[in-house]
């Protein structure tokens, strides 16, 4: 306890020190607040940065910026800067407070962005290049049915065929379900 009582209740810094300290945090601050990752510059960010990134090239980036348009631009981000923090996102997984950090932005219009896009993204992309809806049956049958398919499951006619597998599909498995296989097990005389 005596040892606690003995520091000292002074500190090495007095107000000016502090204030000059303050003065120096600001203007790197404000020096570097431009500095930011940015998509609308095409130097800005290398060809393997955009890969990293986003997991994607930069041609396929511009690509799906090409088809959205339902974001909107504002002072702090612009549509591609939308894209490409979902995007990011999606690949590093990174919560939204160190993208705000990475890509120099407020942490509610990381919110906002990531939203917007994700909203945009559905509306206008998902339903044009994925799902049942973006592609016509005689596509299908013409583009994607190879000829042993149709060999073997074909026939007279030109059927749509369609391999669906469950490997990647989640099953949920309760917390409980061990303490049943433990009294299943006890049950029918197997030890776990």
């Amino acid at each position: 306890m005596t040892q606690i009582s003995d520091l000292k209740s002074e500190c090495p810094f007095n107000r000016t020190d502090i204030f000059n300290l303050l003065q120096q945090v600001r203007t790197i601050a404000l020096k570097n607040q431009n500095k930011r990752i940015d998509f609308d510059s095409d130097s800005f960010i290398s060809d393997a940065d955009y890969y990293n990134l986003l997991g994607l090239s930069r041609g396929s980036f511009d690509d799906i910026c090409s088809h959205i348009t339902d974001i909107r631009n504002t002072k702090n981000r612009s549509l591609r800067t939308c894209i490409g923090i979902y995007l990011t996102k999606l690949r590093s997984g990174m919560s939204n407070r160190l993208l705000s950090t990475v890509f120099n932005i407020g942490i509610d219009s990381i919110k906002r962005s990531i939203w917007s896009t994700r909203k945009a993204l559905a509306k206008e992309f998902t339903s044009n290049y994925i799902g049942f809806e973006h592609i016509t049956r005689k596509a299908v049958v013409e583009k994607h049915t190879t000829d042993l398919a149709k060999t073997l499951f074909g026939g007279p006619t030109d059927p749509v065929i369609l391999i669906i597998d469950g490997t990647y599909i989640f099953t949920f498995k309760r917390a409980h379900s061990f303490h049943f296989n433990a009294d299943l097990s006890v049950c029918t005389k197997r030890g776990h």
